[in-house]
This record gives C-alpha cells, sequence and structure tokens, in this order.
C-alpha cells in the first residue's frame, strides 16, 4: 500500500508490487514472490525501469545481474553479460566493444 500522510489515505499498489512509490505500474520498489523488479533500460527492457517481470527460467535477463535478490540491474552499457553492474563487471562483452573491461 501506498499512503498520503497529509490526507489520511492508502491506496493500493499495483498487483505486481509489493511495495511502491506511485500506484502506476510502473512505479514499484520491490515485487511480490516470484517476480523480478527491473532498474534500468537494456535492450527489449525498455520503458520497464520499477516494473516487476516474470521471467521462464528465474533469473534476471540477459544484460541485467541480480545483484540484490529479485532485483535485476543494468549491467553497464559494453556489458553483454556481467558479474557486477560497474564498468570493470563485464564477463562478455558486445559485439562492436573492445574487451578492455572483461573479468
Amino acid at each position: 500500500f501506498l499512503g498520503d500522510a497529509d490526507k489520511n489515505e492508502c491506496w493500493a499498489c499495483n498487483s505486481d508490487c509489493q511495495t511502491c512509490f506511485n500506484t502506476e505500474n510502473n512505479h514499484c520498489l520491490s515485487c511480490n514472490n516470484g517476480k523480478y523488479l527491473m532498474l534500468g533500460e537494456r535492450d527489449g527492457f525498455e520503458n520497464k525501469i520499477n516494473t516487476c517481470q516474470t521471467f521462464v527460467d528465474n533469473k534476471c535477463p540477459t544484460g541485467y545481474i541480480e545483484e540484490t535478490q529479485n532485483i535485476c540491474s543494468p549491467c553497464h552499457e559494453s556489458c553483454q553479460t556481467c558479474s557486477n553492474s560497474s564498468t570493470g563487471g563485464c564477463t562478455d562483452c558486445v559485439s562492436d566493444e573492445p574487451w578492455a573491461h572483461k573479468q
């Protein structure tokens, strides 16, 4: 639920959200069981920031890393896959980038 202390009112979050900062579907702070909170945009996930997504294989999609349970952070833009979301976290680089940051 989301509350307005000034008005003493509460509103239900979107059904995918466990907690939220607005009642719309792209304003989740955490997700209900089995869903992943998307913290950034990568190819194929445009307009998905702060939404809760379900993935068939129960892991973050390529281009994201699960640094915190059920939260998908985008890899650095030069990384195809990563071990963390920093510049030096690449485990595989996008095809047109040098391998300079690969660990």
